[in-house]
Formats: structure tokens, C-alpha cells, sequence
């Protein structure tokens, strides 16, 4: 009956729900996305999609290391930027916290708004609930101050900065533009 009394015992834990939840939550990108949806989009509920679907998936791959390369091409306003700028960079931080992530994008403001958004998201009561303990075993390292050059083998995107705009940032994120300045 060594079972019954293990399943005796998990009926006796108050936030067994909660510790699924969270459990799914770091298996599933999909299911990090339905379950985060409300903290970055509170007033537009979640409606899932074929392409929300084919995205996710994808994006699973490039996490396992399944794919290298990834370019997706869908149209504007069909989640593209909240997939692969705000919710997978917190959902890879609970796998893997020690990832650095570099946002651009043609525009200083759409790389500041995700990187924003997904701070956001990570500093939320929900995330840190469930996950703190996770990224607390990360070792906070500030980027060496010593480094003088951002190049992306781009003539485009090059950036000269000083040590002092170099910030500590808890989950290294940057976020730059093409012809615009970096940002934490």
C-alpha cells in the first residue's frame, strides 16, 4: 500500500495546486504563456491560436536545441514580440537562469517596451510566487566594465559606450536598436 499512503500525503499539501500549476508551467511554453497572459495582458483575454501554436512550438525547439536558426514572419498584432521578447525570456530564465538575452529591433521603443514588459512580468507577485527560488541561485553579475565595443559583425549595429552606462541587470537583459542606443 506504499501508494495509497504516498497519495495520502499529497493530499495533505495545502498549495498542491499551485505547485502543479507552476510544474506545468515550466514544462510547457504554452502553458507558461496561458498562465502569464493575464500579468502582461490584463485587460485582453487569451484567445489561442493556430499561430500562437506553430510559434510556441518553434520556439520550444530552439530551447531543447532542436533548431539553431529561427525567423518568423507573421503580420503585426499576432503576438509575435510578447512570444519571443516578453514570455520566453522568463519562461527560458526558470530552465536555464544563467542565459543572457539581447533584444533590438528597428525601433528603441519596441525593444524598450518588451524588455520592459518582461521585467515586468518577472518582478510580478504571480512569477516571483513560484519561481524566486529559482532565480535567487543565480549569481548576479554585473557586465565587465571594460568592454568598449557592442558589434554584431553589422556595420549598422555598432555601439561605443562608457563603463558607466553599463548596468547591473538581475537577468542581464539588454534591449538596443539599429542605430540606437542599449538599454537594461
Amino acid at each position: 500500500m506504499k501508494n495509497s499512503t504516498s497519495f495520502d500525503s499529497l493530499l495533505k499539501r495545502p498549495n498542491l495546486m499551485d505547485e502543479l500549476e507552476s510544474e506545468l508551467a515550466v514544462r510547457s511554453f504554452r502553458e507558461f504563456v496561458r498562465q502569464a497572459w493575464p500579468i502582461v495582458e490584463p485587460s485582453t483575454p487569451f484567445v489561442p491560436g493556430w499561430h500562437i501554436d506553430a510559434i510556441i512550438d518553434h520556439l520550444e525547439a530552439v530551447t531543447r536545441g532542436d533548431i539553431r536558426n529561427l525567423l518568423i514572419n507573421v503580420p503585426p498584432r499576432h503576438m509575435k514580440s510578447l512570444l519571443v521578447s516578453v514570455f520566453w525570456p522568463a519562461w527560458e530564465w526558470l530552465r536555464h537562469p544563467e542565459r543572457r538575452w539581447l533584444f533590438s529591433s528597428y525601433g528603441a521603443q519596441l525593444s524598450i517596451r518588451d524588455s520592459v514588459k518582461c521585467r515586468r512580468l518577472i518582478e510580478s507577485p504571480w512569477y516571483q510566487q513560484h519561481w524566486a527560488d529559482r532565480l535567487a541561485k543565480r549569481k548576479r553579475k554585473s557586465l565587465h566594465a571594460g568592454i568598449k565595443e557592442f558589434n554584431l559583425k553589422s556595420p549598422v549595429f555598432y555601439r561605443t559606450f562608457s563603463p558607466d552606462e553599463l548596468v547591473e541587470t538581475g537577468l542581464s537583459n539588454l534591449a538596443g536598436a539599429v542605430r540606437g542606443g542599449i538599454t537594461s
